[in-house]
Parts: structure tokens; sequence; C-alpha cells
């Protein structure tokens, strides 16, 4: 199974979360060279995990970029954010990308949990690389979500241990599924 059909799935389902929640249609997609190492002062992080893999959402930010986004998403001016809000806004912003990978994983039966998002210093992303412990297929891809001239750097690392679980499914993103956000299922 080749990590790189989670890799796709994220970024659709990264940039289909942040225009829903900024409230924001013209978010476009790019590349990014991923040899930089530092995207952003603030990193929120999140995982996906399960049996057969585990899904490390990154969204690495700078607080001007992400005022942006949030003043759209809370309907006010950027000056009236502060900063926890604007940091915030990127921890829920993960969750949400999170909520909606889990959701693809349940429709194929396949069990996943995830994690509270966190918050750390951009500069701390040196110390995520991390030897491996236990065999995996492992697929790594940088991407920028930019609306004019700010930007969300996000980022998905997929390790895959039991490929040929994931490989008897079928993995798709369908963008005009019923949106979930706003919708919390207490278990």
């Amino acid at each position: 199974m080749n990590p790189r059909v989670f890799i796709d799935i994220a970024k659709q389902v990264s940039l289909s979360r942040l225009k829903s929640y900024s409230k924001i249609e013209d978010v476009e997609l790019q590349a990014v060279k991923s040899e930089v190492g530092v995207y952003g002062h603030w990193m929120a992080i999140i995982l996906l995990f399960g049996r057969s893999i585990k899904i490390t959402i990154k969204t690495h930010f700078r607080m001007d970029a992400t005022r942006s986004f949030a003043a759209r998403a809370f309907g006010t001016d950027q000056s009236q954010l502060t900063d926890s809000q604007a940091r915030d806004f990127a921890k829920e912003y993960c969750n949400l990308t999170a909520g909606a990978l889990k959701r693809i994983f349940e429709d194929q039966k396949e069990d996943v949990g995830i994690s509270l998002p966190l918050l750390t210093r951009g500069f701390d992303e040196i110390f995520t690389q991390g030897n491996q412990q236990v065999e995996t297929t492992e697929g790594v891809d940088y991407w920028s979500l930019k609306f004019g001239d700010r930007e969300l750097i996000v980022s998905a690392q997929v390790d895959i241990y039991d490929p040929a679980s994931l490989a008897a499914k079928t993995w798709l993103y369908q963008e005009g599924k019923k949106d979930d956000i706003g919708e919390v299922d207490f278990l």
C-alpha cells in the first residue's frame, strides 16, 4: 500500500476543512519543498492512529497568517483577536482535519483514534525526526494553503504498519459528502 494515497487524501481534506472553517473559498493548495526544516514560528500537531496506520498532521504557521484565517472564521477584525484565539484556531483546524480523516477510515471499517491537538514552537520540528522501532512503509509531504499573501504550511507523515489490510479497501475522499463541521459525537 502506497502512503501517497493517504497523503493525497490528507491534502484534499486539509484544503476543504480550511475553506469551510475560515469561510474563505479562494484558498489555494500549492506544493512546498520539504528541505527547509522549520516552516513557521508555531506548529499545531495531531495524530490519527490505528493498528494499521499512523498519520501525523502538522500545521506550521506564523501568527499573522493564522489571525487572517481566524478573523474570517470568527467574523471579526484581526485586531480584535488575541494570540490565544489565533493559536486555538490552528488547533481546531487540525482537529477538524483529523476528524474528517477519521470519518474516511470509519467508512472503511478501519478502527482509528485521534489525539488532542498540541501546540508547540515551529522550531521544535527538528526534534520530531525519530528512528523507527517498527517496520513501516512511510511517506511524508508538505503543502501550502494560501490566501493572498497569507499561508499555512501543512504536512502529513504516514506510517503504514499493515499494508495488506489497507490495500483491501477503497480509499476516497468525496468533497460533496455531508459536512460534519460543528457536529459532536459524545461517546
